[in-house]
């Protein structure tokens, strides 16, 4: 189990900078301690959490979470909650497992972490649209766990990294959808902010590139020109302004999503969205998700941040985070 009682207090005190710096085009926070980027082995290396017993939010295998609640003096219940959405471009290869070290730590710090599997690019019924239903009914599966367990819905913040990234901006995009798509629904989780890690949130320009093994159009079954409706249903760079504070995480050294996080801010920016981005430096892809990398006690800040509702409320920007 991790023990991050100092982090957490330290993220607790960064809150107010990381509010300060809303306004700011970009924060850039510079980890003078940081090692060598991680990669998705090592990611894989960290030792595994105690198992907790999985949560069926459909009928599907693949349709379940886990919840992990806290174990710590410093909250009291009902706990605020992190919905956290694993990524690995949307494909089958990559499941929940690399997050789980992840998850703990977010409980071991005071959340409740209720973290999504959902079927995948390779799994029977996944892509389109299967890979945004279950993503949606999970999320919204949360109304059902807070009658069971000590969970305070209006403090929901929703984590997503790479792909998973997508899935929880698009999650706060569903309410301007017609009854055609059915992704939405009238309990729909309500969200108190999104953390995108390295978020793939426009996936126009994933299509464009052909990244990570063509993953956009394989999700989505085409171009945008052959699916066009598809793109700007679930693109969150189509879909502002989503109406939901963001705080986007970024690695310097990550030059393959970095771009498509920046892309996704400028159009957000622009819709009028709360938006700050933090580039992160010594900082790669995986590193976002590493409780042991330097930029975890920043994730924390900005969860905090988002809980306590004070994005863009400080009035003294700054555009260096050191």
């Amino acid at each position: 189990m991790f023990q991050q009682t100092s982090l957490f207090s330290s993220a607790r005190k960064m809150v107010f900078t990381l509010s300060a710096s809303m306004a700011a085009a970009v924060a850039v926070i510079d980890t003078a301690a940081a090692g060598d980027p991680i990669s998705y082995q090592e990611l894989l290396s960290i030792p595994q959490p105690a198992a907790v017993e999985p949560i069926a939010y459909g009928t599907v295998p693949l349709q379940f979470g886990e919840l992990r609640l806290p174990q710590t003096d410093a909250v009291t219940a009902p706990y605020p909650v992190v919905l956290l959405i694993h990524g690995g471009c949307w494909l089958a290869e990559y499941d929940m497992g690399h997050v789980r070290p992840l998850a703990q730590a977010l409980a071991d710090a005071g959340y409740a972490s209720w973290t999504l599997e959902y079927r995948r690019v390779g799994d029977a019924g996944g892509g389109w649209p299967g890979t945004f239903h279950d993503v949606a009914q999970g999320a919204d599966f949360l109304h059902q766990l807070a009658q069971q367990y000590p969970l305070d819905l209006s403090r929901t913040v929703a984590v997503g990294h790479s792909a998973g990234g997508q899935l929880a901006l698009w999650l706060a995009s569903r309410h301007g959808y017609d009854a055609e798509h059915g992704f939405y629904r009238a309990d729909a989780i309500e969200l108190k902010g999104i953390v995108g890690l390295a978020a793939a949130a426009d996936m126009d320009l994933l299509a464009q590139g052909r990244e990570c093994d063509d993953a956009a159009r394989r999700v989505l079954e085409g171009t945008p020109e052959q699916v066009e409706s598809r793109y700007a249903a679930v693109s969150p760079a189509r879909r502002v302004p989503l109406g939901v504070p963001q705080i986007l995480i970024d690695g310097v050294e990550d030059h393959m999503w970095g771009p498509i996080s920046a892309s996704y801010y400028r159009s957000a920016q622009a819709a009028g969205d709360q938006v700050q981005r933090i580039v992160v430096e010594e900082t790669a892809h995986f590193d976002l998700v590493a409780p042991q990398a330097p930029v975890w006690p920043h994730l924390l800040a900005a969860i905090e941040t988002l809980m306590h509702g004070q994005h863009g409320q400080e009035t003294q920007p700054k555009a260096v985070l050191r």
